[in-house]
């Protein structure tokens, strides 16, 4: 009985790890889309050739520090989630956000630069993916308050 508890809970932490990597990693794809963002947004807005340098390594070290302060806060969430029971819809409604926040980035850039419409379709993949994990995790916890549903690690 104590080694399927301390397997669940080894088991748990790993998945926590791992679910926290994944969101690091696309959290590290949103550091260098958000700063190309910024960049295009400056650029639309004729910004002095001059200082697009300077913006543009202020914005990467400021976008750095809040990507590095996301991986700990969702590590942190994430542990929270897994004693709580609530890892899943945690890690969906986290992953949604991403999503949502990469659809923002790309129809933003989309609309300043009007020749790229060949990202189209990643648009449209961002926002349903967004759409979907979102649901599914406002889905769960609607499930787990009216207690049909149990994960909690014991």
């Amino acid at each position: 009985m104590i080694e399927q508890k301390y397997g669940k809970t080894l088991l748990l932490s790993l998945l926590t790890l791992l679910m926290s990597t994944i969101s690091g990693g696309i959290g590290l794809v949103l550091w260098f889309v958000l700063k190309d963002t910024f960049i295009t947004i400056l650029l639309f807005n004729s910004i002095d050739k001059w200082k697009v340098p300077a913006a543009d390594q202020f914005s990467f070290l400021i976008l750095g520090i809040l990507w590095l302060m996301f991986v700990f806060i969702v590590y942190h969430y994430y542990n929270k989630g897994k004693e709580n029971g609530q890892f899943l819809p945690v890690f969906l409604l986290i992953t949604g956000s991403q999503s949502f926040l990469l659809f923002i980035c790309e129809s933003i850039m989309l609309i300043l630069d009007r020749g790229r419409g060949s990202n189209t379709f990643l648009l449209v993949c961002e926002f349903l993916i967004g759409v979907m994990l979102i649901s599914c995790s406002f889905f769960i916890k609607a499930k787990k308050k009216n207690g049909e549903i149990s994960a909690k690690s014991k």
